[in-house]
């Protein structure tokens, strides 16, 4: 099979490709090692060190894998008459591997994915009995002359450093000193940085740190979401308040991007997320050039996250179980695969109430954010996250989980403690006052930093993309409900699992919150089920890699009824028939009758559900090419840009929209329109699919227009209401 990349950022190697294999850098990592090639020295690193990353190097006649901190791709392997490979991407290690060896599927594992919640639970066990993760903390060398390979434990410093003490106070000096360092590098070199702003502490904290490091905040895009889910909208003013202080302002800045296609979406995602996490999150577009994010993650490790009696935690799945009417079976599996984890990691501490804590970090932690900085990554987005640098994972909090957030507020920035947190929670007084005495008693002294910091990355490979995007064939999430909706993916798992299952997953798909999450689960399971041979036949469902399956399928299978009649079951309510009328629709086309076909470029500033754009035949002619825009979303963002002069024409409409054959012919509000922060309507403008707002507006060729919307559905009373259908 031989040596593999795919994307520049996985790999895929075995004990017959060895001679293949040169130093490499998969992922980005933030070093003391002034040049790339420095990394792959004979010298061991001087620190354990910041990034998402696999450093392949060659020393001599070895080869050592290293990883980092959290283990964010993981290391796969498969080993089984005298041949083994690696890899880092499961998805990628199973494609090659399933056609030459028997695997087998870990039922025990498909069953506590399918009951779990988010992410995988397990410490090394995968789908498949032959494949284990390596834990985060091991590294593999590989020596050339015997073919064989062995793993080395090493031991990191973890919660060993008390926080009250002298040591501990100097490590966090010295992390405040290294990241306010490496910022001001990054703003010296004109590199392009986002930093997220909230309500919460977390992103409070990194904030800080580039509040504190001098640098002009005019210069980068501070990014805080304006809108109405979860606790956004108060999140968002909270910011408001600290930027109106502060003297800049929220999310100025654009960076430049191309659209992801489909094919892209769904092999990021595929590749670095399914079979570990429920949230198949598909990325609509790509940065031009690398964008720096500064975020809060990783807060969860610096406090008494998941704190809790092992017992009571497996619990809790058997109250979920019964909750979901799944059968004992996925309680069991789910109780096996935990109960394995707790055992291994129980010489990692002696407080059973913080056995959970620990296994956070192996696994849920390693996951969620682990995957969220590879897939941002293959997207030209550096996740830097202050929180989760392994200097502060080597802190001993003690009994009180908000006392490192009060000592770095208080030493760094005890301005930033003026403003409020979302959901009125504050950091006690008696915390304060704890933090204020250490901090006295540690006076913060100037950091001589004799390193400095760089990143370096093995770049992603050129995307294709497609000039459009948001479109219905562009859509991943259609795309997975259409594979899950097949009658083999329902005979698969239902036959393997439960019908049960099935049936929530389609239920799942009416929640606001993560409505694809089971489908994701179910979707992984049945590629589980579709390269292991069935038990009587002795037959593999397929010989083609996941992505080619699940699109061969799709193809050639039409939806099952099971699917069609309980999607429109769960789905008739009130909710769903309120659902059929949260719609807006606007209608743009650039007008220059001199150029056949005057064009425009549409594209939704959000994320790729945010809008549905088309280009239907019957709105366009000769003058122009007409677009649709279609959102269920309150708050929409567009950004137009004319391909040549012409007159904007923009239609502010409801949609065509039919219940049983029936027109519903409903009313929305149209409450701010802006165009590049220009309010163009005085007070708010009620429309219908027929009734429609006009405007109008000269554009010129390359401009950039910000079309910035807000609307809602007119006032209803319940018969009014229920008289539209």
């Amino acid at each position: 099979m031989g040596y593999q990349e795919l994307d520049n950022n996985f790999f895929y190697f075995d004990s017959e490709s060895l001679e293949d294999i040169n130093n490499s850098l998969f992922g980005y990592i933030i070093t003391d090692k002034e040049h790339k090639n420095d990394i792959f020295n004979n010298e061991p690193f001087s620190e354990v060190h910041h990034g998402s990353y696999i450093l392949i190097k060659k020393i001599k006649d070895k080869i050592h894998i290293k990883q980092d901190f959290f283990g964010s791709y993981g290391i796969y392997v498969f080993n089984k008459d005298n041949f083994w490979a690696f890899s880092n991407s499961f998805t990628l290690l199973t494609d090659n591997l399933y056609k030459r060896y028997n695997l087998t599927l870990n039922n025990d594992y498909a069953r506590h994915f399918l009951l779990g919640e988010h992410t995988s639970l397990a410490y090394s066990e995968t789908l498949i009995n032959e494949i284990n993760i390596l834990p985060r903390n091991i590294e593999v060398i590989i020596d050339l002359n015997s073919f064989t390979y062995t793993t080395q434990e090493i031991n990191y410093p973890e919660e060993s450093i008390a926080l009250e003490s002298e040591e501990g106070i100097k490590i966090i000096d010295y992390w405040f000193t290294k990241w306010t360092h490496f910022i001001r590098d990054l703003e010296l070199k004109k590199s392009q940085i986002n930093v997220d702003l909230s309500g919460g502490f977390d992103s409070r904290i990194t904030f800080l740190l580039l509040l504190k490091s001098g640098i002009n905040l005019n210069n980068i895009n501070i990014r805080s979401i304006n809108d109405s889910i979860h606790t956004h909208r108060e999140d968002f003013e909270i910011a408001k308040e600290i930027s109106n202080y502060f003297g800049y302002n929220l999310n100025t800045k654009e960076f430049n991007f191309k659209s992801l296609n489909l094919d892209e979406k769904l092999r990021y995602s595929f590749y670095s997320r399914l079979f570990f996490l429920k949230q198949l999150v598909f990325p609509a577009f790509s940065y031009s050039d690398a964008v720096y994010h500064f975020g809060g993650e990783g807060g969860e490790l610096l406090r008494d996250y998941w704190k809790r009696d092992p017992d009571d935690f497996i619990e809790g799945y058997l109250r979920k179980s019964k909750k979901l009417g799944l059968s004992i079976e996925y309680f069991h599996s789910m109780k096996n695969i935990l109960s394995n984890g707790f055992n291994k990691i129980k010489n990692l501490t002696d407080d059973r109430l913080s056995i959970c804590k620990y296994y956070y970090r192996e696994t849920r932690c390693r996951y969620h954010f682990g995957r969220a900085f590879v897939l941002g990554n293959l997207t030209n987005r550096i996740r830097c996250s202050p929180l989760m640098d392994p200097l502060l994972q080597k802190l001993k909090i003690g009994c009180n989980s908000d006392i490192l957030m009060a000592v770095i507020f208080d030493r760094y920035g005890p301005e930033l403690l003026n403003f409020k947190f979302e959901g009125g929670r504050s950091i006690p007084d008696t915390v304060l006052t704890k933090a204020k005495e250490i901090n006295k008693r540690y006076k913060t002294k100037s950091v001589n930093m004799e390193v400095k910091y760089y990143c370096h990355r093995n770049n992603p490979t050129s995307i294709i993309g497609e000039n459009k995007i948001n479109n219905c064939h562009n859509n991943p999430y259609n795309f997975i409900e259409d594979v899950f909706s097949t009658n083999i993916v329902k005979h698969s798992l239902c036959s393997a699992f439960s019908e049960e299952f099935y049936l929530n997953a389609i239920k799942y798909l009416n929640k606001k919150h993560e409505p694809y999450s089971e489908i994701a689960a179910g979707l992984a399971v049945f590629r589980g089920i579709s390269i292991t041979k069935d038990t009587i036949s002795g037959i593999r469902q397929t010989d083609q890699t996941t992505l080619e399956y699940f699109k061969d399928i799709v193809s050639k299978k039409g939806r099952n009824r099971l699917f069609e009649y309980h999607k429109f079951i769960e789905s008739f309510d009130l909710r769903n028939l309120f659902q059929l009328i949260n719609q807006a629709r606007m209608d743009i086309k650039n007008i220059n009758k001199d150029i056949h076909n005057s064009d425009l470029s549409i594209t939704s500033l959000y994320s790729s559900l945010e809008a549905d754009v088309k280009s239907p035949s019957w709105y366009t002619d000769s003058a122009g090419i007409g677009y649709t825009v279609t959102t269920y979303n309150n708050h929409l963002k567009l950004r137009i840009i004319p391909k040549n002069n012409g007159i904007l024409s923009l239609k502010f409409k409801t949609p065509d929209v039919s219940s049983s054959g029936k027109k519903i012919r409903f009313k929305i509000d149209y409450t701010k329109i802006y165009i590049n922060n220009s309010l163009i309507i005085d007070k708010p403008i009620t429309v219908t699919h027929d009734d429609i707002f006009k405007y109008s507006i000269n554009v010129v060729k390359d401009d950039v227009l910000l079309l910035d919307i807000e609307w809602k559905i007119s006032n209803y009373n319940i018969k009014d209401f229920l008289s539209l259908f």
